[in-house]
């Protein structure tokens, strides 16, 4: 079992955080394979990884912190352009992010994973030497070319490998001594013994070249290896005693001499190190001396030190400079106080109150609090209902009574106050949807590479807000409309080719607000779906007749997709083909009172929406009775109400159905679905008739009387009432009466309506 130094408080945030920050790399490493090393992305992925070492440094994480430590060193040799960006370095990155997910999942169940945390980084390493040797060697070349008589070192990024090659950098260019070496990689500060080396060379004469670049030195990352040339008139002999001062230097050669060998050298006293920029925090100093990781004598020697002559360098800076503290034992204790700020922040009912820069004060609660804060706002919203109700009753009665206008005043200042209220319980559980999507191009990408195609993914929308509830149950539906487009969907760059496409096909996944609902859309520029291949498929399955596939057109035709068992694909892979997928995306979708259509167009490409209410626990209905029943049918699935007589009514195949809008609309009988007997049925002159729509099918449902509209407050039906076809959930309605919520997909299968 694993052991780390965190409390079991502190470990559901250092999780949250780790995912956060994990999920943050997924996305930059896409944008660098596709940007090519953007500079502001390339900051963004230094100081992810640097806050993921920080956060595993803190615990005792050591293997994170081996792994989290070799990415950062990549990242720092990105952006200070020492490494060039290829696609072994986004590869073994991104694996880099799959391995540390499992580390960071250890210490949230204590159990260590079976994984080769020096292979990775090792795997790392090598790609730095690797990458660069190459931009050394280029700037070698360069150098060398200036001089006939000089020739470039092959490759030499470490002193103690030059070999034969030293002669040729060694023996200078135009008068310039050449300096190598190696710094210990034991070396806590080993860009500090760099910058020492660079003071030095600099108080003799002129760099004409350095390797690496004050840059990637000013970072305080490590840095192993060092190489120059100096114009210098001072004696060999002098410069001999300069350097030598600096300790951690494991081979060094001035011109052609090796002037230190670590396995023979002896040195004097090391010189002090330069200042490491470190970033300040507020009461850092009584955080170290409450940790007794420095004395009170320290502190105030530091603070008397930062504030003669006015001294700017920060406190944590000056520390390190003054040999009280390590640079890694300072990045760890920040990082334990930063965590111990967190957890102390959230040990009041797990609310904290953060206050910005400005005057604006966030809150931060557990999504339970925000479940209880709804469910209580849906009984707020039921008595609502009821008042409404009892104010119609008593203006009926009593139309003048100075009492009844009085109740009819409150009711309504309730009601504005029940709406705000319900308005502003919903932002809170709002978030942007890119907390579901921002996975999807890693996705992508690793999937396109697997099947050998070249795939973009291009999101839109992806600060469109939707409730927390809602998440959970779209991601499922949306990872199977990608893995079909990508392996169904989008072709192969030769058949691209050949049918004057781009090489690289494009899915589109977007999302928008529209008329109180969210709108989410897939959409490929593939092949489309072949429609007679879905019929013969399914006659070959027995799930339609080759009468039914006569009669149907290609509308009706590409909705078989949703059939269960169903799939066009000759072969069966791990990414689709087992004719599961579609029928869920169907299911899951219906479960939250969502439709789904699907367009398709051979040669095209193929377009699913998916259209979602806000939220699931209060949803706008339109209620009806029949014998005397309530029920709900989602405002989102209504497109009009019709009163129909009976000679409005006509039978095509002995199916009732009436004309609206120059359309044939094919009616429901709810009675005769629902097997109510005739004997509670009444014989009327004329009808009432609530259009409904899922998808392109469109179907009228016959009803006794229309209530009018209502929020109503979804309830579970239960397990002892289980899953009933037609009947989606149930709501409480202001009289106490309980009305059915009707499931429109569910009902028109039921009435033979595909």
């Amino acid at each position: 079992m694993a052991d780390y130094d965190i409390s079991p408080d502190e470990i559901p945030i250092f999780v949250a955080e780790s995912d956060e920050n994990l999920q943050a790399l997924d996305k930059i490493l896409l944008l660098l394979e596709k940007n090519h090393g953007n500079e502001e992305d390339l900051q963004t992925a230094f100081r992810a990884a640097h806050t993921l070492k920080g956060m595993a440094g803190m615990i005792n994480h050591e293997r994170m912190v081996a792994v989290t430590h070799a990415m950062e060193t990549i990242f720092d040799a990105l952006r200070k352009k020492s490494l060039d960006i290829d696609s072994q370095i986004i590869d073994a990155c991104l694996d880099t992010v799959d391995s540390l997910r499992k580390l960071s999942e250890e210490v949230e169940t204590s159990q260590p994973y079976d994984l080769d945390v020096d292979a990775l980084v090792n795997r790392l390493e090598g790609l730095l030497h690797q990458g660069r040797a190459t931009l050394l060697q280029t700037k070698l070349d360069t150098t060398a070319d200036k001089s006939p008589d000089s020739k470039p070192v092959q490759a030499a990024t470490k002193a103690s490998e030059l070999g034969s090659n030293a002669t040729s950098f060694l023996k200078g260019n135009d008068g310039d001594l050449p300096v190598l070496a190696d710094i210990s990689p034991k070396s806590v500060a080993s860009a500090a013994r760099a910058f020492q080396l660079i003071l030095a060379l600099q108080e003799i004469g002129e760099i004409t070249y350095q390797e690496p670049s004050m840059e990637v030195i000013d970072s305080a990352l490590p840095v192993h290896h060092f190489v120059a040339r100096v114009k210098t008139n001072v004696p060999l002999e002098e410069i001999r005693k300069r350097l030598v001062l600096i300790s951690e230097i494991d081979h060094l050669y001035i011109g052609k001499e090796e002037i230190i060998d670590s396995s023979q050298s002896t040195k004097s006293t090391p010189a002090p190190l330069p200042p490491i920029p470190q970033d300040g925090y507020d009461m850092l100093g009584d955080y170290l001396v409450r940790r007794l990781v420095i004395t009170p004598d320290q502190l105030q020697s530091v603070l008397f030190l930062q504030k003669k002559e006015n001294n700017k360098k920060l406190l944590g800076q000056l520390l390190v400079e003054n040999g009280i503290l390590s640079q890694t034992q300072l990045d760890d204790e920040i990082g334990r106080m930063i965590l111990e700020q967190k957890v102390a922040s959230n040990t009041n009912k797990n609310v904290s109150v953060h206050k910005n820069n400005g005057s604006e004060m966030t809150v931060r609660t557990t999504v339970g609090h925000l479940n209880a804060l709804m469910n209580m706002v849906g009984e707020l919203i039921t008595d609502r209902n009821h008042l409404y109700q009892l104010r119609a009753r008593f203006e009926a009665e009593s139309k003048q009574h100075r009492d009844v206008e009085e109740l009819a005043q409150t009711v309504a200042h309730l009601s504005r106050i029940t709406d705000q209220l319900q308005e502003e319980v919903l932002s809170i559980r709002m978030l942007p949807i890119s907390n579901v999507f921002d996975k999807f191009p890693r996705m992508v990408r690793d999937l396109s590479h697997k099947v050998n195609k070249k795939i973009e993914l291009v999101i839109h929308g992806e600060d469109t807000e939707l409730d927390r509830s809602v998440f959970e149950e779209i991601n499922d539906p949306i990872i199977h409309m990608l893995r079909n487009s990508i392996d169904h969907g989008i072709e192969d760059p030769e058949t691209r080719k050949a049918a004057n496409k781009p090489e690289v096909g494009t899915i589109t996944l977007s999302a928008q607000h529209e008329q109180g609902h969210i709108i989410i859309t897939v959409e490929d520029d593939g092949k489309g779906i072949d429609t007679t291949r879905l019929k013969k498929s399914a006659i070959n399955k027995g799930l339609i007749t080759q009468d039914d596939a006569d009669h149907m057109s290609d509308e009706e035709a590409v909705n078989l997709i949703f059939l269960s068992g169903l799939s066009t694909s000759s072969k069966v892979t791990d990414i689709s083909g087992r004719g599961v997928g579609m029928d869920i995306v169907r299911n899951n979708i219906q479960r939250i009172n969502g439709t789904i259509s699907v367009e398709t167009k051979a040669g095209v490409g193929s377009k699913f929406q998916i259209i979602l209410p806000l939220t699931l626990a209060i949803v706008p209905t339109m209620l009806v009775e029949l014998s005397g029943t309530t029920y709900a049918f989602p405002l989102v699935m209504v497109a009009s109400i019709l009163r129909l007589e009976d000679k409005d009514i006509q039978f095509i195949r002995g199916k009732p159905v009436t004309m609206l809008r120059d359309s044939v609309l094919p009616l429901i009988s709810l009675s005769e679905v629902f097997e109510i007997s005739e004997a509670q049925q009444k014989k009327k002159d004329w009808y009432y008739v609530v259009v409904v729509h899922y998808g392109k099918l469109t179907a009228g449902i016959i009803v006794d009387r229309l209530l009018g509209q209502e929020e109503v407050v979804v309830k579970s039906l239960g397990a002892l009432i289980g899953d009933i076809q037609g009947i989606s959930s149930a709501a409480i309605l202001g009289d106490g009466h309980v009305a059915l919520i009707i499931d429109v997909p569910g009902l028109l299968q039921l009435s033979g309506i595909h």
